[in-house]
């Protein structure tokens, strides 16, 4: 990246390749009502239509997960 260039390290890279590697979010108990959808013919929870791919942290108010919209 040229100095002073602010694109972030997920903006200059390769855009084919997830930002996180999938994982297994079948057993996630906050997971368990929400409706699945199938990506990669792998069934996954999602959210908005969205599929969850994998689970980026927990902290005491909030679970973030990465998803990936195949829309865009």
């Amino acid at each position: 990246m040229a100095t002073g260039d602010m694109r972030t390290a997920a903006e200059t890279s390769d855009q084919t390749q997830p930002a996180y590697a999938f994982q297994d979010l079948t057993s996630d108990p906050l997971l368990a009502q929400a409706p699945r959808t199938v990506f990669h013919r792998v069934e996954r929870p999602a959210l908005g239509g969205i599929p969850l791919l994998a689970k980026i942290g927990r902290g005491g108010m909030a679970t973030v997960y990465y998803g990936q919209d195949g829309s865009a």
